[in-house]
């Protein structure tokens, strides 16, 4: 497996992630994209196309003194995108903490289309991934059961990040 260099001023590690599909994986501000490795798109001209990994804007932000801005994920708050369609998303990655670091660690309900998702919360931000058995398509939220039992942490929760594929 070989790198991409570009003008001999970069290179761009290429990773295989199944047998013959090579993609580009690239970070910016921690926050990964993958390209299909494949150049010379139509007209002789080069074609990078997304296949994974989309951050969508979303329609309400509080700011926060460390991750800047977030979501709140809590009676009131939710997660909705603005600006974006999905087209049958199977994933979603959610970087997950307490708002408030004092208060008991507990567990979240949290629903995206018609799957349900029962999630830890801890003081330290984790990754979480909800991997959707029903796929989502338009716009996406992710929003907190707060009424259903199994949901017994009572403070706010932060989403510093998100990812849909």
């Amino acid at each position: 497996m070989s790198d991409i260099n570009l003008s001999n001023k970069i290179t761009i590690p290429v990773t295989e992630v199944a047998a013959g599909q090579r993609v580009i994986k690239i970070v910016k501000d921690d926050k990964a994209t993958f390209f299909s490795e494949g150049l010379g798109g139509r007209n002789g001209g080069s074609t990078i196309s997304t296949i994974q990994a989309y951050t969508p804007v979303v329609d309400h932000v509080y700011y926060h003194d460390v991750y800047d801005t977030v979501c709140y994920l809590d009676a009131d708050n939710s997660i909705t995108s603005a600006g974006y369609t999905a087209v049958n998303i199977s994933l979603v990655d959610l970087w997950i903490c307490q708002l408030d670091a004092e208060e008991t660690p507990g567990n979240i309900v949290l629903q995206c289309g018609d799957n349900t998702f029962v999630l830890p919360v801890t003081p330290e931000l984790v990754k979480r991934s909800l991997k959707l058995t029903k796929t989502v398509s338009g716009t996406v939220s992710i929003v907190r059961k707060v009424d259903d039992a199994r949901d017994t942490f009572a403070g706010t929760v932060i989403a510093a990040d998100w990812q849909v594929a």
